[in-house]
């Protein structure tokens, strides 16, 4: 307006430090100014209030005398709302409007008003009105000035959330004005003439489509100030959700559908019922900063699933109780949960054919403990960068009865443990993934790994500064630790092979019979199975994996138990005596298998009869230690563990 080249900043009526960019030529430059406007009498006096309307706008009334006639000609007057910001001399105006100004004559008098959209994000006692009449010509010279803080009682409605779906929950807060000393608080949430919560800040679930005007009346020391927002809420009949969301998602209205961002912010909740299916567009985030309840277990699973791209549930600085359990979330590009300094437990999720690049494709954690990551099925995930699987940075949480399988990532398959991590791993199932580094990537941290399988054509572990307990574990090379074996564990029918590119979903990662990891894992009581027994390692053994029914694969028809090889003695040396009985003629094998899975001897490869067989092993030209004997008739697999002591 008044063609400058930069913005000198120039502070009255207040201690200043520093003025414009050169104090030794501003401050002079300024003062004088200053000097020669307060000797100059104004044409008009001009008084200014600042209040809201019935509307719950803010209102701003200007008083006008003239008290000598105005030559200037193009005369405004500017309604400006400033925003207090950081201390009291620097401010923002945040409202800004005008209008013709007609008063020209001595003695001439009016009034003038003018409203702004309440903005949320205001405090009162931060907000004031300015009021300039001005001219808009020639130098826009400024005939009067004045400016009003709030005065009185104010009602004014905030909330989290305005518009959604049915059941709709509404937070709502009296951001009235004083701050202290309010009485009373009388809403009418509904629009219906009659007062509902008698709280300050009370909470309203609508589950009825339709749009609703809000009242809000406080009181204090006898008066009262109301407001009315015409058509505050407004609950939708579809199931599309945008912006802020809170309150329950139910399976009848789905999907939905989200084609932005999402936000559950602070002090609000968003629980989804089971069988609910969210979809997500356009790259959209379900940003959690409240609380999340996603929670399906016994019940249909909630689906997070996108047409296009989406990035992911992203739970950040909460410290609200969530959980995410019994979901299935693909098609994630950053993270599909990303966990920042906030509590989840995630348990019992299929979390698949996600990607990312810097982040965890499947799971990201930041500055998180003491966290349950347990009984999810990660698998066929992708990272360009750090990992495919489950990254963690200055986290601690608990990694159990995992199966994370045939993910592909250039640095690290299944786990990137980073600055000061120290995750307790338990009973996983860790197969078939491909990286570069290896299947975790170790920075500055400490990893415990217990009762869990890892198989991979790769290197296990890829290790900075960093240190790996490892016990009871069965993982290939071998590797120091009490209990750890290097040995086939005898999936019934794992993946093909490594990578993504290869199904790890519907493969069965249960054992056959005789698996040397059957009743191999730690051998305290704690860690025992669900039906008593020794643990068994991997993601079966211990509190057990859940079943997704992904696959029609059923063990005990893979191995049904119909022959049972009988061995005496067990233990042996260096002779042992193997019976078996069949039903039915049939041809088949009988073989001998080291701990490793490795073929050492056949035994028998014919055709059997009927009856009982008796065959004897004489084992003297080998060490001592665990066998296993396998009769395999074509259509099933049958063995027996035997134990050579010499």
């Amino acid at each position: 307006m008044y063609g400058l080249n930069g913005i000198p900043h120039s502070q009255w009526n207040g201690y200043e430090q520093i003025i414009g960019g050169n104090t030794s030529t501003m401050y002079p430059y300024y003062l004088d100014l200053y000097n020669q406007l307060v000797e100059e009498d104004s044409p008009l006096e001009l008084t200014v209030g600042l209040g809201v309307d019935e509307v719950g706008n803010l209102e701003i009334n200007a008083d006008v005398l003239l008290t000598e006639n105005i030559t200037t000609a193009n005369n405004k007057i500017v309604y400006i709302i400033k925003w207090h910001q950081d201390n009291d001399y620097f401010c923002s105006v945040v409202q800004y409007d005008y209008e013709d100004f007609y008063l020209t004559t001595i003695g001439e008098t009016g009034s003038f008003s003018h409203c702004f959209t309440w903005n949320e994000v205001w405090e009162v006692q931060d907000i004031q009105a300015v009021v300039l009449i001005q001219t808009y010509n020639s130098d826009y010279r400024i005939l009067q000035a004045a400016q009003s803080e709030f005065n009185g009682l104010l009602s004014i409605i905030s909330s989290n959330v305005q518009t959604g779906p049915p059941s709709l929950a509404v937070n709502f807060t009296s951001s009235s004005y004083p701050a202290n000393g309010i009485q009373t608080w009388e809403w009418d949430v509904d629009g219906d003439g009659v007062y509902d919560y008698t709280a300050e800040n009370p909470t309203h679930v609508y589950d009825t489509p339709g749009s609703y005007n809000v009242t809000l009346r406080v009181g204090m020391n006898g008066e009262f100030n109301e407001v009315t927002m015409p058509g505050y809420v407004t609950v939708t009949e579809d199931a599309i959700a945008e912006g802020s969301v809170s309150g329950c998602w139910h399976s009848e209205l789905s999907p939905y559908l989200a084609t932005g961002d999402l936000l559950v912010d602070q002090g609000s909740v968003l629980e989804i019922e089971p069988g609910t299916v969210i979809i997500l567009e356009n790259g959209a985030e379900l940003l959690i900063k409240g609380q999340l309840i996603a929670d399906a277990r016994d019940s249909e699973m909630i689906v997070f699933r996108t047409e296009s791209d989406w990035a992911g549930v992203h739970i950040m600085d909460s410290s609200e109780e969530n959980i995410i359990a019994w979901c299935e979330i693909t098609g994630a590009t950053e993270s599909a949960i990303y966990l920042d300094n906030s509590v989840c437990d995630i348990i019992n999720n299929l979390i698949h054919h996600n990607s990312s690049s810097a982040l965890g494709a499947a799971i990201e954690l930041l500055d998180v403990a003491d966290i349950l990551i347990s009984g999810n099925l990660i698998a066929n995930n992708t990272s360009s960068g750090m990992t495919a699987g489950i990254c963690m940075t200055n986290s601690y949480p608990f990694v159990n009865n995992n199966i994370v399988v045939n993910n592909t990532s250039a640095n690290a398959g299944a786990f990137s443990i980073k600055q000061n991590s120290a995750p307790v791993l338990s009973n996983n199932t860790i197969a078939g993934n491909s990286a570069v580094n290896g299947t975790f990537f170790l920075f500055n941290s400490q990893l415990s790994l217990n009762n869990c399988i890892v198989c991979t054509s790769g290197d296990v572990f890829y290790n900075i500064a960093s240190s790996a307990t490892v016990m009871y574990s069965c993982l290939p090379g071998g590797y120091t630790g009490e209990g750890n074996i290097d040995a086939d564990p005898m999936f019934i029918n794992p993946s093909e092979g490594d990578g993504s590119e290869f199904d790890g979903m519907t493969a069965n990662w249960q054992f056959l019979a005789g698996s040397p990891c059957i009743d191999a894992g730690n051998p305290d009581l704690d860690y025992n199975d669900l039906d008593e027994s020794r643990n068994d390692m991997g993601a079966f053994g211990w509190y057990g994996f859940p079943d997704y029914g992904l696959t029609d694969t059923d063990p005990e028809n893979i191995v049904p138990v119909k022959l049972d090889i009988k061995a005496y003695p067990n233990p042996f040396n260096p002779s042992t005596n193997l019976s078996f009985n069949l039903s039915e003629a049939e041809n088949g094998s009988l073989e001998v298998y080291n701990i490793k899975g490795q073929l050492i001897e056949t035994l028998a490869d014919r055709h059997f009869d009927a009856g009982n067989h008796q065959i004897i092993w004489n084992a003297e030209k080998f060490a001592s230690g665990v066998y296993f004997v396998m009769f395999n008739n074509g259509s099933g697999k049958f063995f027996q563990k035997i134990v050579l002591m010499k």
